[in-house]
């Protein structure tokens, strides 16, 4: 229950947007990469770490969204002694993501197997029944940059691939994704980013300290369980 109440609160920061003056401005790189990672955004400032435990790094900064809103995403960093593909199929296949992700009450993927690195996630979580009920559809993307050791998996929003149910709260304009960086033979560094545009429900100053212990459990579970070999088979 208390993980369940940690993602419940997370949720109410990623639709927490707070509006803001105009910071200096500037684009994104222009690399392919880049360019889906930032899916049209732009910086306002550089990252601020806002804390670090338990060998995660948690940091913030404001981006203008491809809707002109100004919006904060949250960043989570972690590294870890496992092979960058092998953190990629924890994320991109849904039997290994449940495994870490427990505390989704139902965690589906949708996948076109004419677009194999594509698909559309379902996942819902609920807290004390019908009165805390959230879900959110997601279309995600792998994108490998093999040159520079990179592989991104994008999560956006999504609208009417599949209709909202009764009595759950459906999360909008999510703006999100996994930046996985290959920096030795075994060794990767994990980022995890969450923002969203949709109009504010609670103020982030309420849920900024659990979102950010939020971000250290979630990255140190999947760290978890990727190096439980005997659960994950290995990759060659």
């Amino acid at each position: 229950m208390k993980t369940k109440l940690f993602f419940l609160s997370s949720l109410f920061c990623l639709i927490a947007v707070e509006t803001g003056s105009v910071r200096s401005m500037h684009g994104f790189p222009g690399s392919r990469l880049g360019d889906v990672e930032e899916n049209s955004s732009m910086i306002l400032d550089d990252w601020t770490l806002q804390m670090a435990r338990k060998d995660v790094q948690v940091c913030t900064r404001w981006i203008i969204s491809p809707r002109k809103i100004e919006v904060r995403q949250v960043k989570g960093t972690i590294r870890i002694n496992v092979k960058r593909e092998q953190v990629a199929r924890s994320i991109t296949e849904v039997e290994l993501a449940r495994k870490w992700m427990d505390f989704m009450d139902e965690l589906n993927y949708y996948k076109n197997p004419e677009s194999p690195g594509e698909w559309f996630a379902y996942g819902r979580i609920n807290v004390m029944g019908k009165l805390a009920c959230f879900d959110v559809v997601t279309r995600n993307r792998v994108l490998s940059d093999p040159m520079n050791n990179k592989t991104l998996i994008s999560m956006n929003d999504t609208i009417g691939y599949l209709p909202d149910k009764p009595g759950v709260y459906r999360i909008h304009g999510v703006l999100s994704f996994w930046n996985l960086i290959t920096i030795g033979p075994d060794e990767t560094v994990i980022e995890l980013i969450l923002c969203s545009d949709m109009d504010p429900v609670i103020p982030t100053w309420m849920t900024d300290p659990v979102v950010y212990r939020l971000m250290v459990s979630t990255l140190n579970h999947l760290k978890e369980r990727l190096q439980e070999k005997t659960r994950l088979p290995q990759i060659n």
